[in-house]
């Protein structure tokens, strides 16, 4: 209803800009204005409906349909008709010096006819500027229109995409975790029960935080702390963790769980009973965004189908999150394998 108002609102301030341009381009016919704008208010209305005849129905009827030659025949009868219908109407004498105008001369009821077959050459840039008004205003709108409805429909199928693959982060999760603790319950390890209660608590987290679009950076870092912990609970002395999660990170917005793939796949390949493994950690500030990195030795080389998956879901994610806002960048130098994150514009007054 407000853009209606407004719609009509503008409307109304165009016309009166179009029907007082002649006081504005020549201050000298202000005495004359009215007596020739009475005379000519058929003219003026003719012009009007032509505008709205041409707007609403003529441009999306003929021409956003393509239908070209149509179109022109139908603007030039049209052109035709108003000509010809304005030549009809008597109109006032004009002062001999009409540029300068030094006393008006003319009797305001003497009349004549214009002869038929001259056409006035205002009366053509009239209609010109109202074919380009119109024209121009219906075929924006329809660009708006076309450009908001494409919007919409991409910003549906972004929303329908993050459901589908935030529903698959959350059965991948949890068959790894429930792995870890099959292994503790194998090893009858007295850890089994504490790592069934920290499950639950992430699992809380998973159920919460993973219906939103954005979450806390430093509620994601405090998941991904007890992740850790959790997977602490079933690896050997042989693998040493470190995680680095320094700065303030309150003001920062970040999509949830969007680091657990690559930490999950650490704790996957990364960890060895036989050798010594390392499994590096790493969330830091840099500018007004976030740089997560995750290094660990590659000690299981057999990559399974559900660690691929888990890898294309971020980069889904990041795609549809942070288009053009992000890098991924994923390397094996030397054994290990290395993967640096990079999100920008993640800091939120």
């Amino acid at each position: 209803m407000h853009e209606r108002l407004l719609k009509v609102a503008l409307h109304l301030v165009g016309w009166c800009v179009f029907f007082t341009l002649p006081l504005i381009l020549m201050p000298h016919m202000q005495k004359y204005y009215c007596s020739v704008f009475v005379h000519d208010i058929a003219s003026q209305v003719i012009l009007v409906c032509y505008f709205y005849l041409n707007a609403y129905v003529l441009v999306p009827r003929y021409l956003s349909r393509r239908s070209f030659l149509l179109f022109g025949i139908i603007t030039l009868a049209l052109a035709f008709v108003y000509v010809y219908s304005s030549n009809l109407m008597p109109s006032l004498p004009r002062p001999d010096n009409f540029m300068e105008l030094p006393k008006p001369r003319f009797n305001h009821f003497e009349r004549h006819f214009r002869p038929r077959f001259i056409v006035p050459p205002q009366q053509i840039i009239l209609f010109l500027l109202v074919f380009i008004a119109s024209t121009g205003m219906t075929l924006l709108e329809e660009l708006f229109t076309t450009r908001k409805n494409k919007q919409l429909a991409e910003n549906e199928r972004s929303r329908a995409e993050l459901s589908t693959l935030k529903a698959q982060i959350n059965p991948h999760f949890l068959f790894n975790t429930l792995n870890s603790i099959y292994s503790l319950a194998l090893e009858k390890s007295d850890r089994t029960a504490d790592a069934i209660v920290k499950l639950s608590g992430l699992m809380r987290y998973v159920l919460t935080e993973s219906d939103i679009e954005f979450t806390s950076m430093a509620t994601e870092i405090e998941y991904i702390n007890r992740y850790i912990e959790l997977q602490k609970l079933r690896i050997s002395d042989k693998t040493t963790v470190m995680f680095d999660a320094g700065g303030d990170f309150q003001h920062h917005k970040i999509a949830p769980l969007l680091f657990t793939p690559f930490v999950e796949n650490a704790f996957k390949y990364g960890v060895s009973t036989r050798e010594d493994s390392v499994i590096k950690i790493m969330i830091k500030e840099e500018g007004r965004g976030i740089l997560f990195r995750v290094e660990n030795r590659i000690v299981d080389s057999v990559v399974g189908d559900s660690t691929k998956r888990g890898i294309e879901n971020v980069r889904q994610r990041l795609q549809l999150l942070y288009p053009g806002n992000h890098s991924l960048e994923i390397d094996k130098p030397d054994g290990n394998f290395v993967v640096n994150l990079k999100i920008e514009n993640t800091y939120e007054n």
